[in-house]
């Protein structure tokens, strides 16, 4: 279970989409990850309080329907929509790819199983999230 002090992380400038974006800020990096690697792709009811089911702790299910209000599938029950985690790995792993442009492509591509032009897209490419800007 998560400690009382949870600071939520700076998110400002993140190019998540908005569900992702609150669980996020709910829960933290690691709590996300890890409650998408398990609730990802469905359909989840968020309660008002702890069940066994979510894995979540009360301040934790308070936070996470905070955040993710506007985004239910069905508001009176309280359903969400939950992304696979992919996603959220997908983008981390590449900020941190463009982040060390300086190393060489053949150690990212054995560190994050890609090929190196696989590598070389990603360092090439601009963290801009989902729509480029055209003009």
């Amino acid at each position: 279970m998560p400690e009382n002090n949870f600071i939520a992380p700076d998110l400002a400038g993140s190019n998540l989409p908005p569900v992702l974006r609150g669980i996020v800020a709910a829960l933290g990096w690691r709590r996300a990850e890890e409650f998408l690697r398990i609730h990802g792709g469905t359909v989840v009811v968020i309660p008002q309080y702890t069940t066994r089911v979510l894995h979540l702790s009360t301040e934790e299910l308070l936070r996470l329907r905070t955040n993710l209000k506007n985004h239910c599938v069905d508001p009176q029950k309280f359903q969400i929509a939950l992304p696979k985690v992919d996603k959220l790995l997908k983008r981390k792993r590449d900020t941190i790819i463009r982040r060390n442009r300086d190393l060489p492509l053949n150690r990212l591509a054995r560190e994050y199983s890609l090929t190196t032009r696989q590598i070389l897209n990603i360092k090439n490419s601009e963290d801009v999230g989902e729509h480029p800007d055209l003009f």
